[in-house]
């Protein structure tokens, strides 16, 4: 579970620096990430991220893995979503 929790935050940070250096060359501030951003077009993610603690305890640790592994997943599709969408 934590492994996620560094997942996000790393890929958070990440997409603040590469938005913020290319919004400051660009001169358009719009196109910085922010926590909106991921808020407003990827809330079920963050609700799943909330939801982690849920995960029922008496699963087989090969399923708990396998969803943590789903999840860190969807993280990095996500922030390769919006990469892309800087890019156009």
């Amino acid at each position: 579970m934590l492994r996620c929790i560094i997942r996000l935050y790393d890929r958070c940070i990440r997409a603040v620096r590469e938005s913020g250096a290319e919004a400051h060359e660009s001169g358009d501030s719009s196109r910085a990430f922010t926590w909106q951003t991921l808020r407003g077009g990827y809330g079920d993610l963050l609700q799943t991220m909330y939801r982690m603690h849920e995960l029922e305890p008496t699963l087989a640790p090969e399923r708990i893995e396998a969803h943590y592994k789903e999840l860190m997943a969807e993280i990095d599709r996500v922030f390769e979503e919006i990469a892309q969408s800087w890019k156009q």
